[in-house]
């Protein structure tokens, strides 16, 4: 496993390039995963996958609606976050069990 903390966008694009599988949010990483079809899991919170998804058959998503979704960044209120909080390490480790990511 490899966790990149701020890289260059060469580093990164090497890194998604030679990937075995990306798991991380709705992010422009996502979508560079994608395009070298790495096959991913993408936590969507904010906004629904059907809007903004990687267009991928590799991305599975997951995104749990909550009472104030989909707000598309538009709740500046929001101090917890609940879209995300909701998604469990449970709901991702079954995706890559299922998937064969491990």
């Amino acid at each position: 496993v490899q966790v990149l903390v701020d890289p260059s966008p060469g580093v990164l694009i090497e890194t998604l390039k030679n990937a075995g599988f990306f798991i991380g949010n709705d992010s422009g990483p996502a979508h560079i995963a994608a395009f070298y079809s790495v096959p991913e899991i993408v936590l969507f919170g904010p906004v629904q996958p059907e809007r903004s998804a990687p267009q991928s058959s590799n991305c599975i998503a997951i995104y749990n609606a909550v009472d104030c979704s989909p707000c598309h960044f538009s709740a500046k209120d929001c101090v917890d976050n609940m879209c995300m909080n909701s998604i469990t390490v449970e709901q991702v480790w079954r995706e890559v069990s299922t998937q064969g990511l491990h």
